[in-house]
């Protein structure tokens, strides 16, 4: 079955983020939060997040207290 669908990592990890972001109900995820729930490298969340805010499916709050919110 391992052939069925070759998706890449960025991919796994953007779909885990989103579902972790929806989970919060519409209160900001934090990229330090997201990553440790996932195990996941912060720097490579921060780009895949990233590419999620530039096509609108999240929307990233910044400053202190800030993070991603589903668009």
């Amino acid at each position: 079955m391992s052939g069925l669908l070759k998706i890449s990592e960025a991919t796994v990890l953007a779909i885990h983020a989103l579902i972790v972001i929806a989970a919060k109900g519409g209160a900001l995820a934090t990229n330090g939060g997201i990553a440790t729930s996932l195990g996941a490298s912060g720097n490579h969340l921060s780009k895949v997040l990233q590419r999620l805010v530039k096509a609108g499916i999240v929307r990233s709050v910044r400053g202190p207290g800030g993070g991603f919110v589903l668009d």
